[in-house]
């Protein structure tokens, strides 16, 4: 059996994608997109793939929206999210409170990171999420979504918007020198000392891994429910 398979480059999958792992009943036809997301969504709205890695929260869309999709219990990734929370530097000392009322960008407002992120604003530091204002630049993987913020114009970079000012912060990018971590730059002040080294890899509060004990699920695997019956 052949299945077109959709799979990232991890320390999880080079097994499997380098060949040193095989199967004699199952040939694995590897997809190549780069980044990975970007096939995410032909598999949810043409079933493009037999097996595809996916986000988690596209995969619980999807199911919500009965695609017929199903989830594996295997992690393809994990990660804590905290640091992908950024603002302009120029801005000083931003606490998270401080997004109210301000433009928040996100690549779509359904991604994952996206997703942890506003859950960590809202549950952990009391922000009031229907006060930003959002802009997107992507619809959600999965058409059904009824996207309701604020698309940026044609053409525009979200990193570049950030730098010129067009934007405050934005969720679901990784720290440049011109910005910081609105989160960690916040949860470090509240964090003892002696622990600050051990978590900073995290880039979130020492208390909040602690009690976590574990990654937030960002990616894992799904087939189509066709193949996930064969055997």
């Amino acid at each position: 059996m052949r299945l077109r398979t959709l799979l990232g480059d991890h320390a999880c999958t080079s097994a499997l994608k380098g060949g040193s792992i095989k199967s004699d009943l199952v040939t694995l036809d590897f997809a190549e997109y780069s980044p990975t997301n970007k096939g995410f969504k032909p598999m949810v709205r043409e079933a493009a793939f037999d097996v595809s890695e996916m986000a988690i929260v596209t995969y619980l869309m999807a199911k919500s929206f009965g695609k017929p999709m199903v989830l594996l219990p295997h992690v393809v990734l994990a990660r804590f999210q905290h640091a992908h929370a950024v603002y302009r530097a120029e801005l000083g000392n931003l606490k998270p409170r401080d997004l109210e009322g301000r433009r928040v960008g996100i690549r779509s407002f359904t991604t994952t990171t996206g997703a942890w992120l506003r859950g960590i604003l809202a549950n952990d530091y009391g922000v009031d999420l229907n006060s930003i204002h959002w802009v997107t630049f992507e619809d959600a993987h999965v058409a059904e979504f009824r996207d309701t913020t604020v698309r940026a114009p044609q053409g525009k970079a979200i990193i570049q918007m950030l730098l010129d000012g067009e934007l405050d912060a934005v969720l679901g990018e990784k720290v440049t020198r011109w910005c910081r971590s609105i989160i960690w730059w916040w949860s470090a002040k509240r964090c003892p000392t002696s622990s600050r080294k051990r978590c900073g890899k995290f880039f979130g509060c020492c208390k909040r891994a602690r009690r976590w004990r574990r990654h937030p699920l960002y990616r894992d695997l799904t087939p189509k429910k066709c193949a996930a019956r064969w055997n």
